[in-house]
């Protein structure tokens, strides 16, 4: 099976400036793309979190300050333009195949490869994580994932250090540098977790490498100990928003959590738990399958090879390490799975390091490959040697071909989207509505509040109320003025939000009682069931659910969210 890349000197091969060009020219078009054509609004959770970043904090209700203070950042640089909005997760998503790269040369060099093949493996671990969906989507969306994984990745670099030293150039693992490392290790890792909770579920492979590997670890077990205490008390620092935040709202952070886990205990209590249902498993796999591609293939015959062949391999503590830091994360959300159901994208980070032990296997592959297809041109006979072509072909070779070219084809249809989706067919396979449609319908309540303003000549703007947080933010993005929009699902019987703490956007502010107000998404009818009170309510739009409310009452006395 797969062998590690052996490179004849002063031949022409991908190394440092290939992945530098890569990296460089992919980020461009990223750019460029966003400033230039991107043809789709901010869907909900983009503007949902630009939202926050106009109501600055030191955390959320559901997430921690990482992408709320990055738009912030941005949008104060180049102003609220949708662009902005997703100009931080187009650059820090660079940092990600810059990381594998990075990870993947020191790796080569653990294993006894040369400096030269080294940069081989680098530029071919960015190539890898570059043919992987998601990460092309998570770098034009700005949502957590892109700067979450651009962070978990640059961790790994100080993890591989202490755990796998390089043996034949690296410098020694002394105390001093042992803490270094820790200090790099608690500031990335505090970094991704600002963005994304589940940073943390790094650790489980990390003890399970150091269960593995006990014995081979006790001549640099107290530096260990060293870079952990400096890793924690940095973590502790850069972590500290969300629990002074936490602490001072009632930890429900925590219950909300804990609510995607349908728990008792979560933001939603449920009278009891949900019966299992096999689609959660299958959806979950599935997802896997489409946001990760072929590459998901290799990684499984590769993960077994490196496993079998443990005992003969001189990279493989390094390689185990990959294996800890990226199965464990896609085994729990299986497992979660069994629970309840699970987002696609939320194991992606696991990815990372088994796009490395991928191109870790590939330049040697492909060069056998090549090989073999030089003697096939040689030979005059040409007899058919491969199983869909005529020239040879190996297994590994052509998954990694089809990898590279559904990334890429992913790559240019999440560009293409909007086009894509209209065209017959594809608009019932791409949501659109997802993508587009959102500044129309804030015209039309712009227009609404016009009419209704004229009308009663009111004295100030009526409180607009919308029945969900993701209705809300594209609201209050794409609205004249870019107004205060109002959510009213915890007064509904559903999720609270980041509006609920707001002084800006909370419904239990008696300040806000006696006004008018336009309440959007729902009829007239369900908005005096809800836990709010009104006065005066009247249909304006019934097509697209508007009703006007002559005075607002505040959140009814028998109902709390």
């Amino acid at each position: 099976m797969p062998q590690h890349a052996s490179g004849r000197p002063g031949r022409s091969s991908w190394g440092w400036p290939a992945l530098w060009i890569l990296v460089g020219v992919v980020t461009l078009v990223r750019v460029v793309f966003l400033v230039v054509w991107c043809p789709y609004e901010l869907v909900a959770d983009e503007a949902h979190y630009w939202d926050w970043a106009r109501n600055l904090d030191l955390s959320y209700y559901s997430k921690g300050p990482g992408v709320a203070w990055s738009i912030a950042a941005s949008t104060a640089v180049f102003g609220d333009h949708e662009w902005a909005v997703r100009l931080p997760t187009a650059l820090l998503s660079a940092l990600t195949p810059i990381g594998a790269g990075l990870l993947g040369w020191g790796i080569a060099l653990r294993a006894g490869s040369s400096r030269h093949d080294a940069a081989r493996v680098a530029a071919w671990s960015a190539l890898a994580l570059l043919s992987i969906p998601i990460f092309h989507g998570t770098a034009l969306l700005m949502t957590i994932d892109g700067p979450y994984v651009a962070f978990w990745t640059l961790s790994l670099l100080p993890i591989f250090a202490l755990l796998a030293p390089i043996q034949k150039h690296g410098a020694p693992l002394t105390a001093q540098r042992a803490v270094g490392l820790g200090l790099l290790l608690g500031l990335f890792l505090g970094a991704a977790f600002l963005y994304k909770y589940t940073s943390l579920l790094i650790l489980p492979g990390l003890a399970l490498f150091a269960v593995l590997r006990w014995r081979t670890l006790a001549p640099v077990r107290s530096k260990l100990a060293l870079a952990s205490l400096a890793a924690l008390a940095v973590f502790a620092v850069v972590a500290s928003p969300v629990a002074i935040w936490n602490a001072r709202e009632g930890w429900p952070t925590v219950r909300h959590l804990l609510g995607h886990l349908d728990s008792q205990a979560g933001d939603i209590p449920m009278a009891e738990p949900r019966p299992y249902e096999p689609m959660w498993t299958i959806e979950y796999i599935g997802a896997q399958i489409g946001l990760v591609g072929p590459l998901l293939i290799l990684m499984v015959l590769v993960s077994v090879a490196s496993v079998r062949q443990r005992t003969t391999r001189p990279g493989w503590p390094s390689e185990l390490l990959l294996l800890c830091c990226g199965w464990p994360i896609v085994i729990i959300y299986l497992l979660v799975s069994l629970r309840t159901d699970v987002e696609g994208n939320w194991p992606i980070a696991g990815y990372v390091s088994l796009a490395v032990l991928v191109a870790m296997y590939a330049p040697g592959r492909i060069d056998s490959w090549r090989q073999a297809v030089r003697r096939w041109k040689d030979d005059p006979e040409r007899p058919k040697e491969g199983f869909l072509r005529r020239k040879p072909e190996t297994a590994f070779q052509v998954l990694w071909h089809w990898s590279v070219g559904y990334g890429a084809i992913a790559a240019l249809g999440m560009m293409l989207i909007v086009p894509i989706g209209r065209l017959p067919v594809m608009d019932r396979i791409v949501p659109l509505y997802r993508l587009t449609g959102a500044s129309e319908r804030a015209a039309a309540v712009d227009e609404v509040i016009a009419r209704v303003s004229r009308e009663q000549d009111l004295t100030e703007p009526p409180l607009i109320i919308t029945t969900s947080y993701s209705r809300a933010a594209l609201l209050a993005f794409y609205m004249d003025g870019r107004p205060a929009v109002r959510s009213a699902s915890a007064y509904r019987g559903g999720r609270r939000s980041a509006y609920d703490h707001f002084d800006s956007t909370r419904l239990d502010d008696p300040a806000l009682f006696g006004r008018a107000a336009l309440l959007l998404d729902a009829s007239a009818e369900s908005w005096a069931r809800s836990g709010l009170g009104f006065e005066g309510l009247n249909t304006l739009e019934e097509a697209i659910d508007i009703v006007w409310a002559e005075r607002y009452l505040g959140p009814k006395a028998e109902h709390q969210p």
